[in-house]
């Protein structure tokens, strides 16, 4: 694939994640707006990552790429890109971080109490969608200005920083709520 055919075809991927985004997060202000108990919505989300997790499994047995078109495309793109061996590690790593989320979802669902009075503010979606497009360029980025040796080790070095972005988000908000129990 050549320079502008790769441009164009994550183009269409970043137009589509942000369409899938919209549509999401639309979902999940309308699921709060009637004030139904948040325990249904995570156990939701958690269907729909183990159905992603099933997704990924057969991807990674059969070797066959599965999606919408774009997807595949982006898919069987990146696949040559990084190669087999690094396509499989990938597969993996994704699949156990999916399966460990929807875990800490299902105890979060079943044993912590979550308001169901809760609105998120504009600048909740403003930052999940902010987010979401950082780790998408910087991953693309990643993956097209680099060439196979680069990216031996590209799928430890991602976990390595998904964990790690995790573990700080997770401290930031864990200050952030010391602070709004001791001042207030």
């Amino acid at each position: 694939m050549d320079k502008s055919e790769v441009k164009k075809l994550r183009w269409k991927q970043w137009g589509g994640l942000n369409a899938f985004l919209i549509v999401l997060l639309a979902g999940f202000e309308g699921y709060l707006r009637l004030n139904l108990p948040p325990k249904w919505l995570l156990l939701g989300v958690v269907v729909a990552v183990v159905v992603i997790v099933g997704m990924q499994y057969y991807q990674w047995r059969t070797g066959k790429i599965i999606g919408l078109k774009i997807n595949r495309q982006v898919q069987r793109y990146e696949r040559e890109k990084i190669g087999e061996k690094q396509w499989n590690k990938q597969l993996k790593i994704g699949m156990i971080s999916l399966l460990v989320f929807a875990v800490l979802l299902l105890l979060m669902a079943f044993f912590i109490p979550l308001p169901s009075k809760y609105h998120p503010t504009i600048g909740n979606y403003i930052g999940s969608v902010i987010g979401v497009n950082i780790g998408f360029l910087l991953r693309i980025r990643k993956i097209d200005r680099s060439n196979k040796e680069d990216l031996k080790n590209f799928s430890r070095d991602m976990a390595v920083r998904g964990v790690g972005g995790a573990l700080l988000v997770m401290a930031g908000g864990a200050v952030i709520i010391a602070g709004a129990m001791i001042f207030f």
